[in-house]
């Protein structure tokens, strides 16, 4: 079981330093996420071979989480030198090696997410670089799944594996279906962005959960591990700058709006 079943606000953070951590612990949030980069620990041609300095980083990392009582959910991205899409197959392999090291190495962390919006790039291991179709994208981050999920598994039982953080809620996940993925992965994952926020949100959660129950996977755990707003959305929404009359502060306006849209989120998940 998933260990706790009720809707939870997480955080995504880039930096887990001790004053972060603070304003994070007030808030009362417990789940941070945040990125493992494969090709900083493992810098070279040669698997298995990690940054001393980076490995410390991440020792560090992992015990400040376990003794606060932070929930890390670990996105693992990267390519390193030596991986291509040409030689995926290895490269699927190699990345086995890597997160089952990890994942022995760290087992307090029990939730894994599988590169992060690789339906569109961050990485060339899945074909968004060479214009592959979606679908057969799809299939081929199953190809990844089928290799690495065993071995994850085996490195620590307790772990949970998250797909990456899909924008694609149509094509990428069938071919992930249509290809035998369903075995392969504990925990649906998407990112929405868009406005308004809330519809965003809502409407591709609904539509990621219908291809999920086409597919007899209805009961699985949906998470979303990225929504909001990115600066050309606002632009081409809003508007901003306005030229109000009589004259207001654009910033608070800004953020009136944003609360409202992140606080409907929320209401409507619950």
């Amino acid at each position: 079981m998933v260990y706790d079943a009720r809707p939870e606000l997480g955080i995504g953070m880039h930096d887990v330093n001790s004053r972060a951590c603070e304003m994070v612990s007030k808030l009362g949030i417990r789940l941070i996420r945040h990125t493992l980069y494969w090709n900083l620990m493992e810098a070279t041609d040669k698997p298995g071979l990690y940054d001393a300095k980076y490995l410390s980083e991440w020792d560090t990392l992992v015990e400040n989480c376990r003794k606060e009582g932070f929930i890390l959910d670990v996105v693992v991205r990267g390519d390193p030198p030596g991986v291509t899409f040409a030689n995926r197959v290895d490269a699927y392999r190699r990345f086995a090696r890597f997160v089952a090291d990890m994942a022995r190495r760290y087992p307090s962390v029990v939730y894994w997410e599988l590169f992060n919006e690789m339906d569109s790039g961050f990485t060339c291991l899945f074909g968004a670089k060479d214009n592959i179709p979606m679908r057969e994208r799809g299939k081929y981050y199953t190809e990844m799944l089928k290799i690495v999920y065993p071995a994850l598994k085996a490195a620590n039982p307790a772990a949970w594996v998250l797909t990456g953080g899909m924008s694609d809620v149509d094509e990428f996940p069938r071919g992930l279906y249509e290809n035998g993925g369903r075995e392969y992965f504990d925990i649906m994952n998407i990112h929405t962005y868009g406005v308004p926020v809330v519809n965003a949100f809502v409407e591709r959660g609904k539509r990621i959960r219908e291809i999920m129950a086409a597919y007899g996977d209805e009961t699985k755990p949906l998470w979303n591990t990225e929504f909001g707003l990115d600066a050309g959305n606002i632009v081409a929404a809003w508007g901003y700058p306005h030229e109000w009359n009589p004259p207001q502060d654009d910033d608070k306006v800004f953020d009136a709006k944003q609360l409202e849209d992140y606080q409907a989120c929320l209401k409507i998940n619950n």
